[in-house]
């Protein structure tokens, strides 16, 4: 067997080893990316229905008075939401969560995980499965890279 044919014995399965991990890679990061891409859609989904919330409270001189449910279970917000063609859905399809009293709202995803992921303070976190959350009209929990 001359040299040549075993150095192509050797270097044939470390190519395709190359290439398979440069796959896998690529895929790893792609997910990466389209879950930061439904981060930032959840996120000015979530600045789309503050705006509509304060609308309403110009309109009443209040917010709501609601204990913590699904936004959908608020009409006048779902009724003006479907006029201006914002969703009441995060990019996971789950419905947004909300709470208020006259005075003040909250909003948030629960992320791609479902659960909920809220730390002390608030702030930036890392991670797909970071709550976005906002508190009168302001973001209290965002996920880096938004």
């Amino acid at each position: 067997m001359s040299k040549k044919t075993s150095l192509r014995k050797v270097l044939l399965p470390v190519a395709i080893l190359i290439v398979a991990v440069v796959v896998a890679g690529g895929g790893f990061l792609g997910r990466g990316v389209l879950e930061q891409r439904k981060q930032k859609r959840t996120a000015i989904t979530l600045v789309d229905l503050s705006r509509l919330l304060r609308d309403y409270s110009k309109e009443h001189h209040r917010y709501p008075e609601m204990e913590e449910a699904d936004i959908t279970t608020f009409d006048e917000l779902c009724e003006a939401a479907k006029r201006k063609g914002v969703p009441l859905v995060d990019a996971w399809g789950r419905a947004f969560r909300f709470e208020s009293t006259r005075r003040h709202f909250l909003i948030w995803s629960l992320g791609r995980n479902g659960k909920v992921d809220r730390f002390l303070g608030g702030g930036r976190r890392s991670g797909p499965d970071v709550d976005l959350i906002v508190y009168d009209g302001k973001f209290w929990q965002l996920a880096h890279g938004i």
